[in-house]
């Protein structure tokens, strides 16, 4: 490992991926050296084995190529399913981020004025009905839970966004972001089965990504999910708030923590160590 000198934590982490079998859930707070323990973590795993490090946006993928060691495939979890739809599609698919603008103008039949009322509310609600592992949304729950609003007719609205979800999947020749992960799991595109498939940020991942996660691993392999449960702030866009007990639960995690930050002072830590046990004590006491 170099230079590198390893905490007592991480010692335990590497010592449970070299001598166990055990799926891993990593809660790492802001500052304990996650990605340091990450790329140290990928030193440890066989070469001739298939590992995949799927990052939770593209800057991270790029850094991470670069400090990974060369048997460990770096991708965002979207380029990842991507790769398997494109796959799998029988015609080759153009990516075009304006999918649910081109469809909902198809069903206004070119109304201008209505397709500029309800794209924003439209592109919302469908968009939150991908993040889900489900062929048939609850369309008014989803638009409770977020408070969604239009300056329409909500039930117009509504039954508008229901229609371009239905042409969305069919609509096979276009892709959008959403559909990378949504189109990957309804059309059950196979991926290639990782022995080892990391998970990074995993309290910010959906539905879908969970259910994806399933069809990624082989069956004797292990996943190795880090993240920060207190650090989830993407409910607004369909992130699971339970995600990373889901995934625990899901995959049989052994937990252990990366729980010491070095990233502020000692007082700094103290202050923020207060006013978390002042927030935990007074929803208990609700």
């Amino acid at each position: 490992m170099s230079d590198f000198v390893p905490s007592p934590q991480q010692l335990v982490i590497f010592d449970a991926v070299q001598n166990t079998t055990d799926s891993l859930m990593v809660e790492a707070v802001a500052g304990s050296g996650k990605t340091t323990t990450i790329v140290e973590v990928a030193k440890l795993l066989p070469r001739d084995k298939f590992a995949v490090f799927l990052a939770f946006n593209k800057n991270i993928a790029e850094e991470l190529k670069v400090r990974l060691p060369y048997w460990v495939q770096a991708r965002t979890f979207h380029s990842h399913s991507f790769a398997a739809l494109r796959n799998h599609l029988e015609k080759p698919a153009k990516v075009d981020p304006d999918k649910t603008r081109v469809l909902l103008d198809k069903n206004l039949d070119g109304d201008r004025e209505d397709l500029f009322t309800y794209l924003p509310f439209v592109k919302k609600l469908v968009g939150l009905a991908k993040s889900q592992a489900t062929r048939l949304p609850n369309w008014s729950e989803l638009v409770d839970y977020h408070e969604l609003e239009t300056e329409g007719d909500l039930e117009f609205g509504i039954c508008l966004a229901n229609d371009v979800f239905i042409d969305s999947l069919s609509s096979q020749e276009l892709i959008d972001y959403d559909d990378m992960l949504y189109m990957t799991w309804a059309l059950d595109a196979p991926f290639p089965l990782a022995d080892y498939v990391f998970v990074d940020e995993a309290q910010d991942l959906n539905s879908i990504q969970h259910a994806l996660l399933l069809r990624m691993l082989k069956a004797d392999g292990r996943i190795i999910i880090v993240g920060d449960p207190w650090q989830s702030i993407y409910a607004f866009r369909g992130a699971d708030s339970d995600s990373m007990a889901r995934l625990g639960r899901q995959f049989n995690c052994r937990q252990l923590p990366l729980s010491v930050s070095y990233r502020c002072s000692k007082a700094v830590v103290r202050e923020a160590q207060d006013i978390l046990n002042r927030w935990i004590n007074r929803h208990e006491n609700e």
